[in-house]
């Protein structure tokens, strides 16, 4: 499984380009230095190249610095951002459908399974309305739309707020319990009701969180010092190994001519790889293969949500459902 290619930076196009153009500077400073200082002897030769080394060292405890921030602060906003964004989200989904087949048990009432109904539709909406925000493409929308439709009041609300539908659908869900509970049609009266909200609310948090991050990127100035610090790095350490390669070579030192030319793939390797995936995981909702599946996350969240409405009239059993006895 380690030398797969599909779903890695080595299946990108970008990153053999860039290793071509760091190889191609390991090349040209061979060429160059041999063609330059033809008379030099290998001692003075081995000394360009140290000189070259000790740049390169210089700038690499540069980018140590600004690129170990940089990761830290990429991951932790990744991890965040689908840890307590999505998943807090679907947990917050999840719970408005579980209270919603404990608390509305009455299928005899027009009015609680309408009202049932709506919660389980908004609850479908509600993730994707957050995934059209910040992925920036309505599929998951449409295709929600085609098989479960809003009524014609909802659609005019949400076509007129289409940014804010993401947060909108949380209040229809906290004024669909909310009416429940002013018409007497919810049990356990006020603690159902502050579950139900506080679930709603948490959900909105999750939310917020997810359009914060997503949109609230890390400065660019300090993305581009970070790139710029570490192609110089690249470029140098690449002459460094290309001129070290040459003298490897002409004195017939063959295995070190292996060990380095092992080390001048795999540093740039390193390096260009851990850049694209910084840069890949800023927003994990993009097409990218190490980003979030959308179509499956919906369908998955969809059907755990579509799972409640067949049980039976409450996911409870009917003794716990039986009224106390008052002394």
């Amino acid at each position: 499984w380690m030398w797969a290619l599909q779903g890695t930076v080595l299946h990108l196009r970008s990153f053999w380009i860039a290793m071509v153009f760091y190889w191609g500077w390991a090349v040209f400073a061979g060429v160059i230095v041999n063609w330059a200082n033809g008379d030099a002897t290998l001692a003075q030769r081995t000394e360009t190249a140290n000189t070259f080394n000790s740049v390169s060292n210089i700038i690499n405890v540069l980018l140590g610095f600004i690129l170990g921030l940089y990761q830290s602060e990429a991951i932790a906003r990744w991890w965040t951002v689908v840890n307590e964004g999505v998943f807090g989200i679907s947990a917050a989904l999840q719970d408005n459908v579980m209270y919603c087949a404990a608390y509305l048990t009455d299928e005899h009432s027009p009015e609680i399974m309408d009202a049932k109904k709506r919660i389980i539709l908004y609850c479908k909406y509600a993730l994707v309305f957050a995934i059209r925000q910040c992925a920036g493409h309505d599929k998951q929308f449409q295709n929600l739309l085609a098989t479960e439709r809003l009524d014609d009041e909802e659609r005019m609300i949400i076509e007129t707020h289409t940014s804010q539908a993401h947060n909108l659908i949380w209040g229809w869900l906290i004024a669909t319990w909310t009416s429940l509970y002013s018409r007497n049609l919810l049990p356990g009266a006020e603690e159902s009701l502050q579950n139900a909200i506080g679930a709603c609310q948490d959900g909105r948090k999750a939310t917020a969180l997810v359009d914060r991050y997503v949109n609230v990127q890390i400065p660019y100035e300090y993305y581009h010092l970070l790139v710029l610090v570490a192609k110089l790095f690249l470029i140098f350490f690449s002459m460094a190994q290309g001129i070290t390669l040459q003298i490897k070579a002409e004195s017939e030192e063959w295995f070190q001519f292996v060990i380095s030319s092992f080390v001048l793939f795999i540093v740039p390797c390193f390096y260009e790889g851990l850049l694209i995936i910084m840069y890949e995981i800023r927003n994990p909702f993009s097409d990218h293969p190490s980003d979030l599946d959308l179509d499956r996350l919906v369908s998955t969240l969809n059907g755990q949500i579509e799972s409640y409405t067949v049980l039976p009239s409450s996911i409870l059993p009917k003794h716990h459902l039986k009224a106390k006895k008052t002394e």
